[in-house]
């Protein structure tokens, strides 16, 4: 966790009010997106740096909630899952590339829940906690470090070594990193081409290959991007990547090393909200 009394000094971020229109538990349909604004610093935090609504994604098959946490992939009823924390949770529903909603004839639910099935089970082969997702995104947009002062870059640099040793963790467990909007991603899209989620600028708000030059640099701004260098390679190593093969230390950057270290892309709530393929229905009851 953070240490007590740091602040990011940054512009107060407010909670997003919730839409209008309630859509109850007993409506959701299987395949549901779930996307939730969370409570606390880090929630906040990662709404700041993704510059969207929501710090949590999940997904309903059904019958039940089934979100990345902690403890591995999670399945619980709405009133045990993170539902019941989160400031609100918006109800986003798949149309695919022609129109057609998800259980319609022309596309066949089935296939998503069956990804869905499979991250169910075993849960113990991912982990998720909510200061990776932060530090991914701290590591990789530009705006997160740039003119650090002082007491932002320590902040930073605290948050990275968090989520380190979160990710050396899950190594030592033997299971890999997953973030909550890439689960989401993974069961739509490994369903098959007309379920794919199309993420609209994927990876364009990530750092340019050509990063300013050191010289131009405070040292505070130094000192972070050489911590979120080691934290992007550890995260890599987490994701099934041999960093030290000559073909791997010639492609990467801080930005491409994120998109290229997971099955999926970097697909962050963010990314879900804005996708053409998912509308907003309106807010959970």
């Amino acid at each position: 966790m953070l240490p007590h009394g740091l602040s990011l000094e940054t512009r107060k971020l407010e909670p997003e009010v919730e839409m209008s229109a309630k859509v109850p538990g007993v409506d959701l349909k299987p395949g549901d997106v779930l996307l939730m604004q969370g409570r606390g610093l880090v929630s906040d935090l990662i709404r700041l740096f993704n510059q969207g609504r929501y710090s949590h994604a999940a997904i309903y098959d059904g019958q039940n909630v089934v979100e990345m946490l902690s403890q591995g992939t999670s399945v619980n009823t709405l009133g045990k899952s993170s539902v019941p924390e989160a400031r609100f949770v918006d109800v986003y529903r798949f149309v695919g590339s022609s129109g057609q909603p998800l259980g319609s004839p022309e596309l066949d639910a089935a296939p998503v829940l069956g990804r869905i099935k499979h991250y169910e089970t075993p849960p113990a082969l991912y982990g998720y906690d909510q200061i990776v997702l932060l530090a991914l995104l701290c590591a990789t947009r530009r705006e997160a470090h740039a003119a650090l002062t002082p007491v932002q870059a320590q902040m930073l640099r605290c948050i990275l070594d968090s989520a380190a040793d979160e990710i050396a963790n899950l190594i030592h467990a033997g299971r890999e990193p997953m973030i909550c909007s890439e689960l989401v991603y993974r069961c739509y899209t490994e369903a098959g081409t007309p379920y794919a989620i199309v993420i609209r600028g994927a990876d364009v708000p990530l750092m340019t290959s050509q990063p300013p030059r050191w010289e131009d640099q405070s040292p505070e701004e130094i000192a972070f991007q050489q911590e979120a260098t080691r934290f992007l390679l550890n995260y890599a190593v987490a994701k099934g990547h041999d960093v030290s093969t000559r073909a791997f230390a010639a492609a990467w950057t801080p930005a491409s090393i994120v998109a290229a270290s997971a099955t999926a892309p970097f697909v962050t709530p963010h990314d879900l909200e804005t996708s053409p393929n998912l509308q907003i229905v309106g807010t959970l009851e």
